[in-house]
Formats: structure tokens, C-alpha cells, sequence
């Protein structure tokens, strides 16, 4: 469709005007990369001759919270008391710690983190850290049937999330040099707009309006709770405060029937509409197939999609114009590359969703800006603690809406203790 091309010609033109316009960064960059790349092959090649490699020895695993101030939901009902996640340490008999976040969204603290310590624990440790592909297809194996489900992918998300920060801290190289290296730095998006108690249109338009006043160049907001004629309301006020010039991405998570989810892209095909997003069930891939083709509003998905299987079929019935990997929840770094190969060979984008902790921030911020398919991040402005205090690095936008990935080695962010200690709530 014309609607559909075009926007993938825009997105080719701002891939390519945001990595000349750092051409000059990347310059300087690059001189600190190699020292790096020279102080690695020595590390390397000192372990080599000592005939010695890193082993796993532990996975250590933290349960935090911060307290949501005033409730919200999205379409699906997900109404938050508070905002949790699960701290992994992958330790090593080196010394080097990898980190990084189990997302809690398909089972309980106590379950999640039983299976990555104990369970994924058992079965790595000893394990060399640096061989990332071997330590994920042996999870995949031991979890056989179950590899496929949520709760495994997740719960290796982590772990492999983990080892990539140790790869670039023994390599003394930021994650996304190793996974490629495509851009210094990646466009983000606000993501906001959520259901709130005593929250009416005109509120939900003055929130959204403040995030252009923020310095950001687009927008994401939730639906589906409502009857569809009360969110195009929501809709149609927040495009009216935003102007025209600041596309707005629309997320159903789900809730809608193909028929609705078409009434509603149709209604809105005159708008600056950046994407429909999970606009009917993830397992109902005949729906979104129905949507993609009936609307020139491209069709993102599917956070709720883990396994790279599932993504195949999205991508190849035509059920999505732009894919939404996790490293939090598709599998790390390790499963979110394939999933953007499998993109990248139908010509489509990755925008992967980012929605709980700065590590997974931080995770995503390193693997988009390493692919050269990658769009936008997800910049998530509920308020929660665990994305803006956890981290001693600040993560912030620039001049033009876009965030740069930490030069240091592998994620490049240090834990801010303080916050750790705050919000602690068992270890």
C-alpha cells in the first residue's frame, strides 16, 4: 500500500540522517574502541597462552519495587500497585559480574527467580561466559517442549542479557560494538498516555503535549480499555494538542477485535498515526494479518510474542509492519538478533519494546542502535523509580530526541546502590 511504502522510505531516511549526524562523535568513538579492541586481544591472548577461560560460578538474583503514586491501567486491565523487577548478577571466577533484569511478566518473584538461579543456574555454572550461543541453545534444550513458552525465554532473557555485559567488560567493548555497531545513538519515543483514575481527554492531551515540550518527536499512548467511540475521543484530543508534525503510535495491547481494529485504523488513516500496535490477540495472527492488509497504518507487534518461531510467523503472513522484540523477553541479545535478521529479510523495522527497569532501557538502547534495521526506543514516562534512579548514568534525550548508548564496556552503566538498598525488598 502507498501509506505503507512510504513509511518505509521515511524510516530508511531518518536511519540514514541519524548515523551521519553523528559521524563526528562516532570519529572520536571509534579512536577509544580501538585501545579497547588492543587492550582486549591482549587480555585474550594472555588467557590463551595460560590455557585458562572464565567459568560461571554464580547467578545471583534480587527481587525490587518501587510503589506506583496514583494508579493507572492499560487496555488489558494491567493496573500496577507497583513497579517490580528482578536484579540478576551473573557472576564469574574472574571477578566479572554481568547484570541485568528478569522481567516480571509472566510469573511470580518467587517462581521467576527460583528457575533463573536455581534451575538456569545448575545448568551453566561452569559454563564459559563468553560462549553466549552455547550457554542459550543449552537452556533451550533442558527446557525442551516449555523453550517455546513465556516463562523460559524470559527467564534466559536475563541471564543472556547478563553475559553480553560480561562479553564487553572482558572485551572492554560497549555491547552494541559487539553486536554490530550500527548507530552511537537512537531515536526515542515517549511512551505514556495510560488510563488514570479522575484523568478526562483534556488531561490525557495536556500530558501528552508535555512530552513535545520535552524535546520528544513521538509519541505513544494506550487504548482498548474503552468503547472504541470514547478512545477515538482520547485519540482525537491528543492529536489536536501534539499539531500534525508529531506522529503518534496507538497501542491496543490486544484488546481488540479485527473488525474494531480495522474501524478504528480506517477512522484515523488521515492522521499523523505512526503505528497501531498489538492491535488484536498475539496468537491470533490471521486477525493482525487482516488489519495489515486492510489499513495503509502499519501494524507493530508483538511484545507478548517470545520465541523467534512466533515472530517467524508474524513476519511471514504479514500480520506486522514493524516487529517488537524484548531483550527482557525474547530471549536477550542472543534471541533478539535473530528475530531482527528475520525482519531485516523482509525489509522491516525493529522497535523493540522497553518497559520496565533502566537495565532493560539500557539493554534495548544497545541492541536497536546495533542492528540496521533498528527504528525507535521505547522510552517508557510513567513514573517509576527503577528506571530513573537505578542507574549512577543518566539516560537522557538530546537535542534531537534521540538517546546515546554508553561508550563503556559491556552495558556501560554502573547500579546505583542507594537505589538498590531503597527499594530492596528480598535478596
Amino acid at each position: 500500500m502507498v501509506g505503507k511504502i512510504s513509511f518505509r522510505r521515511c524510516t530508511m531516511s531518518f536511519w540514514r540522517s541519524t548515523r551521519s549526524g553523528t559521524a563526528s562523535s562516532s570519529a572520536r568513538r571509534c579512536g577509544r574502541t580501538s585501545r579497547r579492541a588492543r587492550r582486549a586481544l591482549s587480555v585474550l591472548r594472555d588467557r590463551a597462552r595460560e590455557d585458562r577461560a572464565v567459568r560461571i560460578t554464580e547467578i545471583e538474583v534480587g527481587y525490587l519495587a518501587y510503589p506506583v503514586p496514583r494508579p493507572m491501567w492499560n487496555g488489558r486491565g494491567w493496573r500496577p500497585a507497583t513497579r517490580p523487577m528482578l536484579l540478576v548478577r551473573v557472576h564469574t571466577d574472574e571477578g566479572v559480574t554481568g547484570v541485568a533484569e528478569a522481567a516480571l511478566t509472566v510469573a511470580t518473584p518467587g517462581v521467576l527467580a527460583a528457575l533463573v538461579r536455581d534451575e538456569i543456574g545448575g545448568l551453566v555454572r561452569g559454563m564459559d561466559p563468553l560462549a553466549v550461543e552455547a550457554v542459550w541453545q543449552r537452556v533451550l534444550d533442558a527446557a525442551g517442549s516449555a523453550s517455546r513458552a513465556g516463562l523460559a525465554i524470559v527467564a534466559l532473557s536475563a541471564v543472556d542479557v547478563a553475559l553480553w555485559d560480561i562479553r564487553g567488560k572482558v572485551a572492554g567493548l560497549p555491547v552494541a560494538t559487539l553486536l554490530g555497531g550500527s548507530r552511537a545513538r537512537a531515536p526515542a519515543y515517549a511512551s505514556a498516555g495510560f488510563y488514570q483514575e479522575g484523568q478526562d481527554a483534556d488531561e490525557l492531551a495536556a500530558e501528552m503535549r508535555s512530552y513535545v515540550e520535552q524535546g520528544f518527536r513521538y509519541l505513544k499512548m494506550k487504548i482498548g480499555w474503552l468503547p472504541l467511540r470514547d478512545d477515538l475521543e482520547r485519540i482525537t484530543a491528543v492529536l489536536a494538542a501534539i499539531g500534525a508534525d508529531v506522529p503518534l503510535a496507538i497501542d491496543a495491547n490486544g484488546m481488540l477485535a479485527p473488525k474494531d481494529a480495522l474501524r478504528l485504523a480506517r477512522e484515523l488513516e488521515g492522521a499523523n498515526i505512526l503505528w497501531l500496535e498489538e492491535p488484536v490477540a498475539t496468537d491470533d495472527v490471521d486477525g493482525s494479518a487482516l488489519v495489515a492488509a486492510g489499513t495503509t497504518i502499519p501494524i507493530a507487534g508483538y511484545e507478548t510474542e517470545h520465541s523467534l518461531r512466533g515472530f517467524r510467523e508474524l513476519v511471514v503472513r504479514r500480520a506486522v509492519d514493524i516487529v517488537q522484540p524484548d531483550v527482557a523477553l525474547t530471549g536477550g541479545f542472543t534471541g533478539c538478533r535473530k528475530v531482527a535478521a528475520l525482519a531485516e529479510a523482509w525489509n522491516l523495522p525493529c522497535a523493540p519494546h522497553a518497559f520496565t527497569s533502566a537495565l532493560t532501557l539500557v539493554g534495548n538502547l544497545h541492541f536497536v542502535a546495533s542492528i540496521p534495521n533498528g527504528y525507535l526506543l521505547e522510552l517508557d514516562r510513567t513514573p517509576n523509580a527503577l528506571r530513573d534512579e537505578l542507574l549512577l548514568e543518566e539516560l537522557a534525550l538530546d537535542a534531537d530526541g534521540c538517546v546515546a548508548v554508553p561508550d563503556g564496556p559491556g552495558l556501560g552503566v554502573t547500579l546505583n546502590p542507594d537505589t538498590v538498598s531503597r527499594y530492596r525488598v528480598a535478596w
